[in-house]
């Protein structure tokens, strides 16, 4: 899915997005062959009042991805 159209479905869903990015889950590893997950990740931010809105229509928190004792956490990229 493009950022445009990650875009869309939040907005499509009455909510506000004020930004978005790409970026990249960082402290995780994956295997690199045909299939496997990415770590790739879509960006956009939305007023805390509609993250429960969100989370109805596929999305998640960026918080879920911080974790200092297993060292996760995410980076921002060009897109």
């Amino acid at each position: 899915m493009s950022l445009e159209s990650s875009a869309q479905v939040l907005t499509g869903a009455g909510i506000d997005v004020r930004w978005s990015s790409c970026g990249v889950k960082s402290g995780v590893v994956v295997a690199s062959v045909c299939g496997a997950p990415s770590l790739s990740i879509l960006i956009h931010e939305i007023p805390t009042g509609n993250l429960q809105n969100a989370e109805r229509v596929g999305f998640q928190a960026i918080s879920v991805l911080v974790d200092a004792s297993a060292g996760t956490d995410y980076e921002l990229t060009d897109c």
